[in-house]
């Protein structure tokens, strides 16, 4: 797999490859730090960042646990979508994991969502 800076949702790549994460440890909801824009350019769609995921085609997200979580008791990945950028206008969940314990979310686990 080759990361794609454009479709990191938490985080950011360095340009050594790095990969830095949302640091998200503690009660409370987290939200990622981008969003992709897939809307139409008139709509507030970004033309360079269209993209066709193929209509139909299963999409698989990654979640990694890059920091063991010490605070709360468990995790529940999501996909989300809303109506603006800050993700917090009608927003609906699209696909979400199981409540996950934190003793089950080592640091290096993956998380998948299809």
């Amino acid at each position: 797999m080759i990361p794609d800076a454009s479709l990191i949702l938490s985080g950011a790549i360095a340009s050594n490859g790095g990969i830095t994460g949302l640091v998200a440890n503690g009660a409370g909801s987290f939200i990622s730090t981008n969003t992709i824009d897939m809307g139409p350019p008139g709509l507030g769609g970004i033309p360079a960042r269209l993209a066709d995921t193929g209509a139909g085609e299963p999409l698989t997200l990654l979640f990694q646990v890059r920091t063991s979580p010490t605070v709360g008791t468990s995790v529940r990945f999501q996909l989300i979508q809303a109506d603006d950028p800050a993700l917090t206008s009608n927003v609906q969940v699209l696909r979400q994991s199981d409540d996950i314990p934190i003793a089950n979310l080592p640091a290096g686990r993956l998380v998948f969502l299809t």
